[in-house]
């Protein structure tokens, strides 16, 4: 059994791209995240478009003692986004916390990566934070406040080396900047948005790196 403690007691999460990876050796990122608010007495809404690997999670927090709920739904969709706040209000009463999470890259410079590939980066990693904040905040705002963490990239402030993936870099950089301007517009509503940077070689997280990556994401929540 792992260490539990009651930081996050109390608290209703939405994590998107909570499911598994399939990699047994290593722990997906919203899947970390997932794990360790409810070891933090946190319930989750574990969303994610393929439900098994959501699942997978939810029986992982289950095996643990903890509470969460499965939501198959599509980030990039208004209507699933709506209702997947909906469903943290009528499963657990109250949103209080929200980590956007999910994302895609691939390669491609400007000359050649296709438009249609550029917009899904965009959809899925930019646009759906919009979606999701769109619906998530007014909850928030009725319980007196909350807390969004957006996953964005070291690749979003600076330019690294090798295979190029532009798409990517414009996606993570607009996160950053949405970020940062919906923090000053509803911090007035006791609403903190924070941005986390991910290294781009590091897509999964070993059981060490999980516990200290998501306590800091946990103390950014109870700031």
């Amino acid at each position: 059994m792992e260490e539990r403690g009651t930081r996050l007691e109390g608290k209703v999460a939405i994590v998107t791209g909570a499911g598994a990876t399939g990699e047994a050796e290593f722990v997906g990122i919203g899947q970390a995240i997932s794990l360790l608010f409810t070891r933090q007495g946190a319930k989750v809404i574990l969303v994610d478009r393929d439900e098994k690997n959501a699942q997978i999670t939810l029986s992982q927090i289950e095996n643990e003692g903890g509470e969460a709920s499965v939501f198959v739904g599509d980030v990039t969709n208004l209507e699933s986004c709506q209702a997947m706040t909906e469903a943290a209000v009528q499963t657990y009463g109250k949103l209080n916390v929200l980590i956007n999470n999910v994302g895609i890259s691939g390669p491609g410079s400007v000359t050649d990566v296709a438009e249609d590939f550029w917009d899904t980066v965009m959809d899925v990693n930019l646009k759906s934070v919009m979606l999701t904040s769109k619906f998530a905040i007014p909850e928030m705002i009725k319980d007196g406040g909350g807390s969004i963490v957006n996953l964005s990239s070291i690749v979003g402030l600076r330019a690294g080396g090798g295979r190029p993936s532009h798409a990517y870099a414009a996606s993570k950089g607009g996160i950053l900047g949405l970020s940062n301007s919906m923090a000053v517009h509803y911090g007035r509503d006791n609403i903190r948005v924070n941005s986390m940077l991910q290294d781009t070689s590091i897509a999964l997280w070993s059981p060490a790196t999980l516990t200290r990556n998501c306590l800091i994401c946990a103390a950014v929540l109870g700031r």
